[in-house]
């Protein structure tokens, strides 16, 4: 089992976590996806094939984690890249920001994360080339107009992570990802419904590549970083938003 590279990616379901899925089994890595949605999860198992093995798991909840972790021991000695995807954050002013959005927000985006690491960090250790990527959000670095609070502010904590990491864990890599508007269907759950179509379409007009970006896109970048090619990248934060980063906030 040692000679196999395994992965495993959290929000596997959809978006840019099922586009790091299928790159990760096209370079003949072994996937484990963890998503909350049983379907979502069937699906990726239907177009993945063999290499994918989905486990349902709730990643906010620790005793989830506790048992995907040892559902996962039950079939792998060792784990060598860990992905943190999973975790959407609506984008709301501070006025209409409601508990259930921060709690999601929060929850997921940061305690999951850090409740995976937690949890799977033991078999990271047994790996020679074990890499951790987060995904943050390039809201940490463009205030969005009034949009930008939670979303920011939970992924500015998802950045000091991935520092804090690579302090705390030196025998592995940890890096970030940072995309910007990229066409999933996580895009829309960033707006209410009626204001969803006109915000995605004055974003756009910011945007100096002109289009939203493509979730295989920014799965490349997250596979190169787990792959020996970028051995002596370590800490970083990458930009993956077409430039809106540069635009004036």
């Amino acid at each position: 089992m040692k000679s196999e590279r395994i992965a495993l990616v959290t929000g596997a379901g959809s978006g840019i976590g099922l586009e790091t899925c299928r790159q990760f089994v096209e370079q003949a890595t072994i996937v484990i996806g963890l998503d909350s949605c049983p379907e979502a999860l069937s699906l990726c198992a239907e177009q993945l094939g063999s290499r994918f093995n989905g486990i349902l798991c709730d990643i906010s909840d620790e005793q989830q984690v506790v048992e995907a972790q040892r559902k996962f021991a039950l079939e792998y000695d060792k784990l060598d890249y860990l992905i943190n995807n999973a975790g959407p954050c609506r984008s709301v002013s501070l006025e209409s920001l409601d508990r259930a959005d921060f709690d999601r927000g929060c929850d997921i985006k940061i305690k999951g994360a850090m409740l995976v690491v937690k949890n799977f960090c033991g078999l990271l250790k047994k790996s020679e080339v074990a890499c951790i990527v987060n995904i943050s959000s390039a809201e940490t670095e463009i205030v969005i107009g009034k949009r930008s609070f939670l979303a920011g502010s939970v992924n500015a904590a998802v950045d000091n992570f991935t520092r804090s990491l690579v302090r705390g864990f030196p025998t592995f890599r940890s890096n970030t990802v940072s995309p910007g508007l990229i066409d999933t269907p996580y895009l829309c759950e960033m707006f209410s419904p009626e204001e969803s179509e006109d915000s995605i379409a004055a974003l756009k007009c910011r945007l100096p590549s002109g289009r939203l970006g493509r979730a295989e896109e920014v799965a490349r970048v997250i596979t190169f970083l787990c792959s020996d090619r970028a051995s002596y990248i370590n800490g970083a934060n990458i930009l993956v938003d077409g430039g809106l980063s540069c635009q004036a906030a």
